[in-house]
């Protein structure tokens, strides 16, 4: 029996492993923004863009800002976007239901 917990154990973990999906930055600038039809994609869903230093981060979730994050499916990776001086992308809805006008 305690073979079997083991084994189960064994499967549970590398499916976890497997379907977790990691976090990393990705050194972009204004360029890519355009060039990768992200900017274009964020603003269709209705969100404003900005950039933000890190140490202002908890200050605009305050303000309903979030970092926005490019995600690569295959990968399984989350990229959060960052400029040269480490400053952050950040986005908030705007308009519709809890979003500013």
């Amino acid at each position: 029996m305690f073979e079997y917990l083991g084994l189960i154990y064994g499967l549970a973990k590398d499916l976890i492993k497997y379907l977790k999906w990691h976090e990393e930055e990705k050194l972009i600038d204004s360029d890519w923004l355009e060039e990768s039809g992200f900017k274009q994609e964020a603003e269709a869903s209705g969100f404003e863009l900005r950039w933000s230093r890190p140490e202002k981060l908890e200050f605009r979730r305050f303000q309903e800002w979030a970092e926005l994050l490019a995600v690569n499916k295959k990968k399984k990776k989350r990229y959060k976007l960052v400029r040269k001086d480490g400053s952050i992308l950040i986005g908030r809805k705007t308009g519709g239901i809890g979003g500013r006008p």
